[in-house]
């Protein structure tokens, strides 16, 4: 965070350590401020983000065990399984480049639909016995794992000023890690504790949460919207 406040004053010499310190203190205030209190989407975005970070970072983590455990596969068939989070990113990149989603209110609702059909997925992985269908259910999470970051980034760099953008990204990137590390801790303690279909089943669970706080972020972006322009697009 403190590389991406500190690149606009690189260029200006013969500033000493003391006052640099006292910029990077300005600059780092003005970019919670701007994230926390000023611009009233950021923080439900990143909100989106540290849940949905807190279950896929885990899931990605322990996938591995779930095709040993609950699948019963080997080295290779779990190799499968894996690539096919790869293949959904791959797919979700073509359907983001490809499709115009509209309004910010429409692509924040899209985030929402594919966070509902990812934690079914989740739900569904406990009862998957082939490989043909858990693969299919793996791409379908690494759909939704790919339509999450370019959608908020995307808004999220309308939405700031170019002065402030570095700051934001930032702070946005710093809490979904964070969110990342604790749900990688969290559910391999669970499934340490209580097994793999419990642990799937509180990944999907935190998801419909995702889902819901997404679904309301569109609602009042929508309803922001209509105020300024006086359509709903």
């Amino acid at each position: 965070f403190l590389v991406c406040i500190s690149i606009p004053e690189v260029r200006q010499p013969g500033r000493t350590l003391k006052s640099s310190m006292s910029v990077y203190i300005k600059d780092l205030k003005e970019g919670i401020q701007f994230t926390f209190f000023r611009q009233p989407i950021i923080l439900p975005l990143i909100l989106t983000a540290g849940l949905y970070s807190f279950v896929m970072s885990a899931f990605h983590t322990l996938l591995p065990v779930f095709g040993r455990n609950m699948l019963k596969l080997g080295p290779v068939e779990v190799g499968y399984i894996t690539s096919g989070v790869g293949m959904g990113l791959f797919l979700a990149s073509l359907f983001l480049a490809k499709v115009d989603l509209g309004p910010p209110w429409r692509r924040i609702r899209l985030l929402a639909t594919t966070s509902l059909l990812t934690a079914f997925a989740l739900w569904g992985f406990t009862e998957m016995t082939g490989l043909a269908l858990s693969l299919f259910v793996v791409i379908v999470v690494g759909i939704g794992s790919g339509v999450l970051t370019p959608i908020e980034w995307g808004i999220i760099q309308e939405i700031s000023p170019p002065q402030l953008l570095g700051r934001v990204l930032a702070l946005y990137g710093t809490l979904a890690m964070l969110a990342a590390i604790g749900g990688m801790t969290t559910f391999g303690w669970m499934m340490e504790q209580f097994g793999e279909t419990v642990t799937l089943g509180g990944m999907g669970i935190v998801l419909l949460m995702t889902s819901l706080v997404a679904f309301q972020i569109s609602r009042r972006v929508r309803h922001e919207t209509t105020k300024v322009t006086g359509f709903a697009f």
